[in-house]
C-alpha cells in the first residue's frame, strides 16, 4: 500500500543519508590515523635527534673534563720541576 511504500521510501532515505554520514567520518579517521603516524614518526626522528644531542653533550663534558685534569697534571708537573 502507499502508507507501507512511503514508510519505506523514508527510511531507505535515511539509511543512504546516515551511511553516507558514516562513511564521511570514517574518512575523517582515517586522515586523522595518518596525521598520527606522521606525527609519531616526526617525534620518534626527534627523540632520535634528542639522544644524540644528549651524547655529544656528555662526549664534550668528558672531554673538557679530562682537558682540564691533563692540564692540572701538567701545571703539578712543571711545579715539581720548578
Amino acid at each position: 500500500d502507499d502508507a507501507t511504500s512511503a514508510a519505506y521510501e523514508m527510511i531507505s532515505a535515511l539509511m543512504k543519508d546516515k551511511n553516507a554520514e558514516i562513511e564521511r567520518l570514517n574518512s575523517q579517521l582515517i586522515s586523522k590515523d595518518q596525521q598520527l603516524n606522521v606525527k609519531d614518526a616526526q617525534i620518534a626522528e626527534k627523540d632520535v635527534q634528542i639522544k644524540k644531542q644528549q651524547e655529544l653533550m656528555e662526549k664534550a663534558l668528558t672531554d673538557q673534563k679530562q682537558f682540564f685534569t691533563d692540564l692540572q697534571e701538567q701545571l703539578q708537573t712543571t711545579d715539581n720541576k720548578d
